[in-house]
C-alpha cells in the first residue's frame, strides 16, 4: 500500500507540474499530513538522484535534479541522534527495537544504547522515562508531557521558536493562514486578544495536538490545581468547531479541557478582566514586589498602568504554569544581552512569583516578564542627571530671554540653566559649567565643551545642542562606571586556574570559598548562588559567566575574576572563557544598578573577552578593562 501511494504522488507532482496544496494531495491520497510527510522523506531519500520534493509556504512540488545541483528542502531526517531516538519513541506506541534504530542510523546497537543515557538525561525534567524490556525500548510518562517534548525537539532540529506560522507550514506541510485569522476573529468577537508571539505558539501547540490525534493520542486526565478564570467553554467550542473542520480531527472532553486551559493561559479579556475582580486577586502580592524590587534595586515600577496589565499577565503566567505550557519567548536572548539589568531584575521578580505561588518558571516566562518591565522603566525614564549649562547671548531686545525661554521648553528636564552671560569679557574664562550655550563665538580658549547657536535658536540648534547633551551625559555616565566598577574588583581574587571544573557549580564554590575565606560573604553565599543560577543561567554568549547572589547580602561589596586554562561547561554553554562572580552588599545596591548593564555589555562581546582572558595578570585585566570603558566612551 506504501509503495503504490509513493507511486501515485510521484506520479501525481509530474502530472501537475507546479506546486500544490497539501489539502489536494491528502484528499487525492486519502492519507494524514503526516504520512504525507513520510512519502516525502522517503522520496527525497531514495529518489534524490532523479528528482526532489522541494516544500514551502505555497505548498509542494517536483522538482527534477540538474548536473552537480543540490536542493534545500525541510522534510529532511533529524539530525541529532538523540532527537531522532526521541520522535521514534513518541511516535510507537508499541515500542522501538533496539536493533532497527541501529539499522535506521547506521550505528552499532552500543553507540545506540549510549545515546539512550543522553535521552534519559534530557526527558528526566519532563517527566518522562525510558522503560526497556528486552530489545525494545517504550517511552513512558504523561501525554501532555510528550507533546512538551516534541515541540522542544522540532524548536531545536529546526532552530526556530514557530511564533510564525509560514516555519509550521513549512515543516507541518499545512495551510495555516486562514485558520490563524478564523481562530483570532473568534478570540476577538468575545472581547479577547493575544499578541502575535504568543497566537504563533498556541498554534504550535494545536498543530501537534492535531499530530498525536491523528496518531489516537489523547489527553487521558487533566488536573489543575489553582481557581483561575478559564475562558468561556462557549468560546472554547466555537475553536473545537473550527479545529475539527479544519484538520478532520474530533476532540473529546479532555482535550477539550487542554484546549481550554492553553487559550486561557495567553487571552486577556479587554472588557472584564480590568476591573476589579481580577486585578484585585494578585494586586496585593504586585505591590509587595515592587517594594521589594525598590529597596532591593533602588528601581521604582510604581504606576498603576503596569500594575493592572501586570496583575493580568499573572494570572495567565499562573494557568500555563499549571498547565506545563511552554510558549517560547524569540526575544529571550536578546533581551538577556542588550538589557542585563531588566533581565536581572526580572529574574528576581520571578523568584518571588515563584515562591509565594509555588509555580517555576522557565527562562522564558522571565522574559515575558521583562517586557513589562521594561515597557515600565521605559515609560517612567526620565532625565534626572541634569548637566549645568551656561548661556551667552549679547543684551538686545531681550533676545537671551526668548532663548531661555526656548531652552526650558525643549530641554526642561535635561539641563539647568545656572548662568546667563550677556557680556562676554575675561570673567567668562573662570565660569564653571559642563556646556556653553552661546550666539556669539568665544574669542578665547575656555575649558567647557560649547554649541554655537543662531541669534533666534532654530531646529538645527535645538538638533546640535540635543547631540551635545547627550555626549556629556554618556562621558560623565561611563566616567562614573569606570571609577565605580574598577573600585569592586579584589586583586586577592584574581584567579589564573588551572583547574578542570567539571560544571559551573564546581566552579561557584571554589571561587565563593575564597570569598568566605576572606571574610568578603557568609558561609551561605555559595547555596545563594546556585539558587540564582538554577532560575537562569549568567552565561552570555557562550564565552562568559557573571553568577552573583539573588540576594544583596555580601559582607563586603566585590568583583572575583577566574580565568581558567581550558573553557568551561557553563549550563548549556560550552566555551567559559572568564568568570566574573559579584558579591554585592545591600548599602550598595546602587552601585549594582549603576554598573551591571556596562559591564555585562562588555563582557558580552566576544572580542573584549578572548583579549582579557589573554590577562597574565590582576593589572593587564583591569588595565585592558579601562580601554573597554573609554572606547564605549569615544
Amino acid at each position: 500500500m506504501k509503495e503504490k501511494n509513493i507511486e501515485a504522488l510521484i506520479h501525481l507532482f509530474e502530472e501537475h507540474d507546479d506546486w500544490m496544496k497539501s489539502k489536494q494531495i491528502l484528499t487525492y491520497l486519502n492519507i494524514s499530513p503526516r504520512t504525507l510527510r513520510n512519502y516525502i522523506q522517503h522520496i527525497n531519500e531514495y529518489y534524490n538522484h532523479l528528482f526532489i520534493i522541494e516544500s514551502s509556504s505555497a505548498g509542494y512540488r517536483l522538482k527534477k535534479r540538474g548536473n552537480k545541483e543540490t536542493i534545500q528542502t525541510e522534510n529532511k531526517p533529524f539530525e541529532n541522534r538523540m532527537h531522532f531516538i526521541l520522535q521514534r519513541l513518541i511516535l510507537a506506541d508499541n515500542g522501538v527495537d533496539i536493533f532497527d534504530l541501529s539499522d535506521d542510523l547506521f550505528v552499532s546497537v552500543p553507540t545506540i544504547e549510549k545515546e539512550l543515557i543522553e535521552c534519559r538525561k534530557f526527558i528526566k525534567s519532563y517527566d518522562l522515562y525510558i522503560e526497556r524490556a528486552k530489545d525494545y525500548l517504550f517511552l513512558k510518562g504523561k501525554e501532555i508531557d510528550k507533546r512538551k517534548i516534541m515541540r522542544v525537539i522540532y524548536s531545536k532540529e529546526y532552530n526556530t521558536t514557530f511564533y510564525n506560522i509560514i516555519d509550521l507550514e513549512k515543516i507541518f506541510g499545512y495551510e495555516l493562514h486562514d485558520f490563524k485569522k478564523q481562530l483570532l476573529q473568534i478570540i476577538q468577537s468575545h472581547d479577547y486578544d493575544i499578541n502575535e508571539y504568543t497566537l504563533g505558539n498556541i498554534i504550535y501547540h494545536i498543530v501537534v495536538s492535531i499530530e498525536r490525534m491523528q496518531d489516537n493520542q489523547y489527553v487521558h486526565y487533566h488536573v489543575y490545581p489553582f481557581k483561575e478564570k478559564f475562558i468561556s467553554i462557549k468560546i472554547v467550542h466555537e475553536i473545537k468547531h473550527l479545529i475539527e473542520s479544519y484538520f478532520h480531527v474530533q476532540l473529546d472532553e479532555n482535550e477539550l479541557y487542554y484546549l481550554q486551559a492553553l487559550i486561557s493561559s495567553k487571552a486577556t479579556n479587554t472588557v472584564e478582566d480590568t476591573r476589579n475582580g481580577t486585578k484585585s486577586r494578585y494586586i496585593n502580592l504586585i505591590n509587595q514586589i515592587i517594594q521589594k524590587v525598590n529597596e532591593s534595586y533602588l528601581i521604582s515600577l510604581d504606576d498603576e498602568e503596569f500594575k493592572t496589565k501586570f496583575a493580568l499577565h499573572v494570572q495567565n503566567m499562573v494557568i500555563r504554569a499549571s498547565n506545563n505550557f511552554s510558549f517560547e519567548n524569540p526575544l529571550t536572548q536578546s533581551i538577556k544581552s542588550s538589557s542585563p539589568l531588566i533581565y536581572d531584575l526580572s529574574v528576581y521578580i520571578a523568584n518571588l512569583l515563584s515562591e509565594e505561588l509555588n509555580i517555576r518558571l522557565p527562562e522564558d516566562e522571565i522574559t515575558y516578564i521583562a517586557l513589562h518591565v521594561g515597557s515600565c522603566l521605559e515609560l517612567k525614564q526620565k532625565n534626572n542627571d541634569s548637566i549645568n549649562v551656561i548661556l551667552i547671548c549679547p543684551a538686545y531686545n531681550n533676545l537671551h530671554q526668548v532663548i531661555l525661554e526656548k531652552l526650558e521648553r525643549y530641554f526642561a528636564h535635561q539641563l539647568i540653566i545656572t548662568k546667563v552671560i550677556t557680556r562676554v569679557d575675561k570673567e567668562l574664562s573662570m565660569a564653571q559649567g559642563d556646556l556653553i550655550i552661546s550666539t556669539v563665538p568665544i574669542p578665547f580658549d575656555i575649558e567647557i565643551k560649547e554649541v554655537l547657536i543662531n541669534t533666534f535658536m532654530d531646529a538645527d540648534d535645538i538638533l546640535k545642542i540635543q547631540m551635545q547633551i547627550n555626549k556629556i551625559k554618556h562621558e560623565k555616565k561611563q566616567q562614573q562606571i569606570k571609577q565605580n566598577l574598577i573600585s569592586l574588583f579584589d586583586k586577592r581574587l584574581f584567579i589564573l586556574s588551572n583547574e578542570a571544573f567539571k560544571n559551573e557549580f564546581e566552579v561557584i564554590r571554589f571561587i565563593t570559598n575564597k570569598m568566605t575565606s576572606l571574610q568578603l560573604v557568609k558561609q551561605n553565599f555559595a547555596q545563594d548562588v546556585i539558587k540564582r543560577e538554577n532560575l537562569s543561567s549568567t552565561a552570555f554568549n557562550n564565552i562568559v559567566a557573571v553568577p552573583h547572589s539573588i540576594n544583596m547580602d555580601a559582607l563586603q561589596t566585590t568583583i572575583a575574576v577566574l580565568i581558567p586554562k581550558h573553557p568551561i561547561q557553563w549550563g548549556n554553554a560550552s566555551n567559559i572563557k572568564i568568570v566574573s562572580l559579584i558579591a554585592m552588599n545591600y548599602k550598595e545596591r546602587n552601585i549594582y544598578r549603576d554598573i551591571y548593564d556596562e559591564y555585562i555589555k562588555i563582557l558580552s562581546n566576544p572580542e573584549n573577552v578572548n583579549k582579557l582572558a589573554y590577562s597574565s595578570s590582576y593589572e593587564e585585566f583591569i588595565d585592558q578593562l579601562i580601554d573597554f570603558i573609554d572606547q564605549q566612551t569615544n
